[in-house]
């Protein structure tokens, strides 16, 4: 089948105390690819909607975060073993400018009961993003996640679903593609992005995947109507029912081999 390839303008992350990082995204397509919701809709029709930047109406895109588990909010301990620790996670991300714009918070949500966190301004993307933090407690081992936890996530979603204009889940990797996949069939009529991730190292390293698949995620569930469950990771988007997990160590550890990834970001 012939693919079409659209490109989106470069991205690049500002913030007062770090360098430009440019951020290349082409979505690629295939025609004949239909989608979850809707099955009478072909997957160029999907894909050309992705390009399209959410309604302007507001400054700002609001995404819910909610934190399962998984190595990427975890503690490396002194003997440098990997332990879940509560609110480690929300704290680290608040005190790291890459990830949070603590002036920006400040200024517009110093009276807000429960503050926020604010990615630094995205160029070339029409609204600040906004996201908030659902912790779960305890957090879930991945390898022990079960049908109840995926219900779960999606009861989670559907309550807060009116509030927010994207959803970024984070959970261990071991069943991540197992989740995306369960997740992607519970939520067919999904009208706002569902981006799942993970890391291989914790937020908190010096050297970490974490970051960069955190960051990734929000822009995508924040500024892109992509309306369906995806996974996000080593910059390639995938479609969540359509990846498996390839590698327990290194950064590309999961891959889409039978259909190619949505996006790619670079």
């Amino acid at each position: 089948m012939p693919m079409n390839e659209l490109n989106i303008p470069t991205l690049h992350i500002d913030g007062s105390s770090m360098s430009s990082i440019s951020s290349d995204i082409s979505i690629i397509s295939k025609t004949g690819i239909q989608t979850n919701g809707s099955p009478n809709q072909n997957f160029l029709d999907i894909s050309t909607n992705m390009v399209r930047k959410k309604n302007p109406s507001t400054s700002e895109s609001k995404v819910l975060v909610l934190y399962t588990g998984g190595t990427i909010g975890m503690k490396c301990k002194e003997n440098g073993v990997y332990e879940p620790e509560t609110d480690y996670l929300p704290f680290t991300i608040r005190d790291t400018p890459y990830l949070n714009d603590k002036e920006y918070v400040n200024e517009f949500y110093r009276n807000s009961q429960s503050q926020p966190c604010c990615l630094p301004p995205v160029r070339n993307t029409m609204k600040r993003i906004v996201y908030s933090f659902m912790e779960y407690n305890p957090l879930l081992d991945s390898s022990d996640m079960t049908f109840d936890d995926w219900i779960k996530i999606a009861e989670d979603i559907r309550k807060n679903y009116d509030s927010y204009d994207g959803f970024v889940v984070l959970q261990g990797t071991d069943t991540l593609a197992y989740s995306a996949s369960a997740l992607s069939f519970m939520m067919e009529n999904l009208g706002k992005p569902v981006v799942i991730t993970g890391a291989q190292i914790s937020v908190a390293e010096v050297r970490s995947d974490g970051r960069e698949n955190l960051v990734g995620a929000l822009i995508l569930a924040g500024n892109f109507d992509i309306p369906e469950v995806t996974v996000y990771f080593n910059y390639n988007l995938m479609r969540g029912n359509r990846c498996t997990k390839l590698d327990n160590y290194g950064f590309g550890a999961f891959i889409s081999p039978n259909m190619d990834p949505l996006a790619t970001m670079a």
